[in-house]
């Protein structure tokens, strides 16, 4: 028996190579087969939709999220995605935890967007708030 839930963030990104700021949104489905395997590796996959203005409209991502709050003190994305125009596209984000600061932390995710191996983009994002009772709420068992 694992968990399973699901997490909505948004903000905008900026190329590397000046230009405007564009919006930016993934919605991600979080899993975890098993607890034991979960408390081992602090690690489960993600599935999910994401939108970058001008990249990618509404392309499914699929990667791995590492949910180690405590002992490592981190929430770390990596995920990959299609763009509109057939080209692989990653982004890598890690949530900081600092305990002294807990609804940034938790709530702040600065990523990079990476072309290949190259980095194109900045992004900040963030989980809204307001939503916290919906988040809570999606966090289920799974058999």
């Amino acid at each position: 028996m694992g968990f399973h839930f699901s997490e909505t963030m948004s903000g905008s990104c900026r190329r590397r190579n000046g230009g405007e700021s564009h919006p930016i949104t993934f919605t991600i489905v979080v899993r975890a087969r098993s607890w034991l395997r979960y408390l081992l590796s602090r690690r489960a996959t993600i599935e999910g939709r994401i939108t970058i203005s001008g990249v990618a409209t509404d392309r499914p991502l699929e990667g791995e999220l590492t949910i180690d709050p405590v002992l490592g003190r981190v929430i770390d994305y990596r995920f990959e995605f299609p763009g509109d125009h057939n080209k692989r596209f990653r982004l890598a984000g890690t949530k900081r935890i600092d305990w002294t600061n807990v609804r940034a932390s938790f709530t702040e995710l600065p990523a990079i967007i990476y072309e290949g191996d190259v980095a194109i983009a900045d992004a900040e994002l963030k989980f809204d708030l307001a939503k916290l009772a919906q988040f809570v709420a999606a966090f289920r068992p799974w058999y």
